[in-house]
């Protein structure tokens, strides 16, 4: 295949879209697929039954909708404003390509690199990128809604601000990246990797977190209500300022995370059984016991339902549990160092007398 036939494809192609079907033919490179290199006349030449490759090639502002692509090499190729809505690109090479402006609506992107790539503008929504790499890349003007994410390497990424709600992005890996400002709200991060990642001003709440590795994390003044971080590894993490009202870290560990400063927030209705806290600080903490009322209908029946904070069975080992609020019924739960260290400090909340064994 030579340059010409490449462009006699995609002209093809483009009449193909144009006319509905009717005329031209659908740009399908797979009969091409190998490892291969333009030489000095023009050819190109294919070594192995692989991937094409068109590395360095110029092709802007052409409509390479419902294309087969499959396997192809575009490294440090310039292809702004090109249009690869609903394509077949899975397994693609796009490290340090010019995309800015590219279309990838609903295309199959699985397996795709997209390393030191220029992304502004670009629109992956409901695009299929599960196991694609984006290390080291800005994503932070991108368009990514609905797009489907499992297992997505996003180490060192910045994706600040966007948009990521109620997405599927369990087992994605976002270690050292940042996400500041981001809209994780309802979103399934189930066992993904946050190691490091910053989510200062997040919006987290009733995300799903469980047994995600969120060591050394950074949660400063973000939104966490009613999050599950149930089996996560969260040693070392920040919360500093955060929102944790109704927040479960059930069988967390959370050995020497920060809790400092969660002036006017609490633990309230938090689930923490089993957690390990040892090592945390945990200034101004609020346990209350009774502390909020949920009301739901059901056919027509209103349903009240308590929410407690559950303690049983924490390792409070070091941890700085000074000035915390607490129930009465807690108190049982604390073990006696904490209550001889810290137990003046504690403000005691409601009329609850400690119960149980």
């Amino acid at each position: 295949m030579d340059r010409s036939e490449f462009e006699q494809i995609i002209k093809e192609h483009e009449e193909w879209l144009r006319t509905k079907g009717e005329s031209g033919q659908k740009a399908d490179l797979s009969p091409y697929k190998g490892i291969s290199y333009w030489t000095a006349d023009n050819r190109l030449i294919l070594l192995e039954e692989k991937a094409i490759d068109f590395e360095g090639i110029n092709l802007q502002n052409v409509d390479l909708s419902k294309a087969i692509l499959s396997g192809v090499s575009w490294q440090n190729a310039n292809l702004s404003e090109v249009i690869f809505n609903e394509a077949d690109l899975r397994g693609v090479n796009f490290i340090g390509a010019n995309l800015i402006n590219v279309q990838f609506q609903s295309a199959h992107l699985e397996n795709s690199t997209f390393i030191d790539a220029s992304l502004d503008h670009v629109n992956f929504e409901k695009a299929h990128l599960q196991n694609s790499i984006f290390k080291k890349t800005d994503l932070r003007r991108v368009k990514i809604r609905d797009a489907e994410l499992e297992r997505a390497d996003f180490q060192e990424a910045c994706l600040d601000n966007l948009d990521l709600h109620g997405m599927e992005l369990n087992r994605a890996n976002f270690s050292g990246a940042t996400l500041l400002k981001s809209n994780l709200s309802e979103a399934n991060l189930k066992e993904a990797n946050l190691t490091n990642a910053i989510l200062k001003e997040a919006n987290l709440e009733r995300a799903n977190l469980r047994r995600a590795s969120l060591r050394k994390a950074d949660f400063e003044a973000s939104s966490l209500q009613d999050a599950i971080f149930e089996q996560a590894i969260l040693d070392d993490a920040c919360f500093k300022e955060s929102q944790l009202s109704g927040t479960s870290f059930r069988r967390a560990s959370l050995r020497g995370t920060n809790f400092k400063h969660l002036i006017a927030v609490s633990f309230n209705g938090a689930n923490l059984e089993k957690s390990d806290l040892s090592l945390s600080i945990l200034h101004y903490a609020k346990f209350d016991n009774l502390i909020e009322i949920y009301k739901e209908t059901k056919d027509g029946v209103e349903e009240e339902e308590v929410f407690t904070t559950n303690l049983k069975e924490v390792n409070w080992l070091d941890a700085d549990a000074s000035s915390i609020r607490v129930s009465p019924v807690h108190l049982f739960y604390l073990p006696d160092f904490v209550k001889k260290n810290y137990g003046n400090t504690f403000t005691i909340f409601g009329d609850i007398h400690p119960t149980g064994n």
